[in-house]
């Protein structure tokens, strides 16, 4: 089952278990989500949710159309996870150029040729969505983040 429309913009505080005992200073990296999979979706809510790795803002959005309009918006997302297949095109589509952000790509289905453009058109990742990859994406979203973190500051 798909999000509705109403859901298609919806954003969450996440790892923000035990937060009133973490810094204040302690900065929310905001994830750009973009999976039209309801259960899916809900799945990595709760990983980042749970997470105690990365304190984050997730604004999940439904569909390609959804998810250039946050990107258009100041500042950006720090890192989109995105799905694959769209409603309404490939999620690879957001791999440009001028993304103003980090992109990892998702699949419910391994495709060769897919992970390779994904790759050349500068994708940080591409992975093969299961319930062990849901539960690890709070971390590898922590590994992205400072080795950008790193990247920017050389």
């Amino acid at each position: 089952m798909g999000l509705s429309e109403s859901d298609r913009a919806s954003e969450t505080g996440a790892g923000n278990r035990g937060s009133e005992r973490r810094a204040v200073s302690r900065e929310t990296f905001h994830i750009l989500l973009v999976e039209d999979e309801e259960s899916h979706a809900m799945l990595i809510q709760r990983a980042f949710e749970r997470s105690d790795i990365l304190e984050s803002r997730l604004t999940l959005v439904g569909s390609l159309a959804a998810a250039r309009q946050v990107l258009a918006q100041l500042p950006p997302p720090g890192l989109a996870i995105v799905d694959a297949h769209l409603p309404d095109g490939r999620g690879i589509d957001l791999l440009t150029a001028d993304a103003p952000c980090p992109v990892v790509i998702m699949t419910s289905q391994e495709h060769k040729r897919t992970a390779e453009e994904a790759r050349e058109l500068g994708a940080l990742d591409y992975v093969v969505k299961s319930p062990r990859i849901f539960r690890e994406l709070p971390g590898m979203a922590q590994r992205l983040m400072e080795s950008q973190d790193s990247v920017s500051r050389d």
